[in-house]
């Protein structure tokens, strides 16, 4: 999803504000990559 110099985890907040303009989330699965309290603290104040 982003760029080969750039690991999705450090643009995952972005690209999932930018996908809530355009549909309603309601979870969010993803994989080991994406496993950090930062996440997890960004979706629970966005409340996903």
């Amino acid at each position: 999803m982003s760029r080969d110099d750039v690991h999705d985890s450090e643009m995952v907040d972005k690209m999932i504000e930018r996908s809530m303009k355009a549909v309603e989330i309601h979870g969010v699965i993803a994989d080991g990559a994406y496993d950090s309290i930062k996440l997890y603290r960004h979706l629970e104040a966005m409340g996903i």
